[in-house]
């Protein structure tokens, strides 16, 4: 019975693997490193959904996505941009742009937002630990890391079951793996009909 759960779990993840997607992605290296944060693992999504991170991943790990839970480079010293919903109004903000919302108290909120979806979905152990981005990030605070510090245990042990990554991380990798020599035929393949002369 166990087996056939999951059979069945990694069959539905499958079809929503961000690994199948590779017309969303710019090429090959670009589908190699992927897109950044948990959300971009499990789907590429247009438009972009709450909590999906902006830009590019960071190429440390390649396509490996568990290491992360470790140790997550996005952002560097900074809290990453990402699309943040704002509850009040339904809307979705790039927090990219976020100066050039004239309300004050919404930048503020939305900012707060990002860095809580960051620290719950996708921080790595060790600087969710260090709270490095809370003390350096012009949007983090002191209270809000110390926070974080003293309740570790707890919201780490959340966090990880809860957003998913123990689960997904690890299987995304797999399939990952898998597609390499499929997704290196396809884009030589993609190239190569860009490349053919118009007549």
């Amino acid at each position: 019975m166990k087996i056939r759960i999951t059979i069945i779990f990694l069959l539905v993840f499958t079809f929503h693997c961000s690994s199948l997607q590779l017309e969303r992605h710019d090429g090959f290296w670009d589908y190699l490193k992927g897109k950044p944060g948990l959300e971009n693992a499990i789907l590429v999504s247009y438009p972009p959904a709450d909590g999906t991170l902006v830009g590019e991943r960071h190429p440390l790990f390649l396509w490996l996505r568990t290491p992360e839970i470790f140790f997550n480079p996005q952002g560097g010293l900074y809290y990453p941009d990402a699309y943040v919903r704002d509850e009040y109004d339904n809307s979705i903000y790039n927090t990219e742009n976020i100066y050039s919302i004239p309300d004050r108290r919404l930048q503020h909120l939305l900012l707060k937002k990002r860095n809580s979806n960051f620290n719950f979905h996708d921080t790595g152990i060790i600087d969710f630990l260090l709270q490095y981005r809370e003390l350096k990030d012009p949007s983090g605070n002191l209270g809000s890391a110390m926070g974080h510090c003293f309740l570790s245990p707890i919201y780490l042990t959340l966090s990880l079951f809860f957003s998913g990554r123990l689960v997904t991380y690890p299987i995304h990798d797999i399939i990952k793996t898998v597609m390499l020599p499929i997704a290196i035929v396809y884009y030589a393949v993609n190239s190569t009909d860009n490349e053919e002369p118009e007549e």
